[in-house]
């Protein structure tokens, strides 16, 4: 079990510095919903280091939620970096994303 647990922990790392080094490529860019699962992907990556020793199936565990995470991260901040070229950097126009509602807003007070 320790040896799954140590592949698990590498491949949800793995995947987090994936995450990471595409939202620091980006950073205005990307939303707070692709941060937050970030956050809680590094979060849940440090619970499985910790109890890799002790508790082998608890840290394989957290190593996949933490992998899940990481992953959703990606395609959160991938998202959002393709939506913000409409919009340009800062603007916040992201795609598929409750940024959507507030930009229909914004056109419509600018259309007045």
């Amino acid at each position: 079990l320790a040896i799954a647990a140590d592949a698990s922990i590498q491949t949800a790392a793995g995947e987090v510095d994936r995450t990471t080094a595409l939202m620091a490529s980006g950073r205005r860019g990307v939303g707070v919903l692709a941060r937050a699962k970030l956050m809680d992907a590094r979060r849940e990556l440090a619970a499985a280091t910790s109890a890799a020793d002790g508790d082998p199936t608890s840290a394989t565990d957290a190593a996949s939620r933490a992998q899940q995470l990481a992953s959703e991260a990606y395609q959160a901040a991938e998202a959002d970096l393709a939506g913000s070229a409409n919009g340009g950097p800062g603007w916040g126009l992201r795609l598929g994303t409750d940024d959507e509602a507030t930009a229909e807003i914004i056109e419509r007070l600018l259309a007045r």
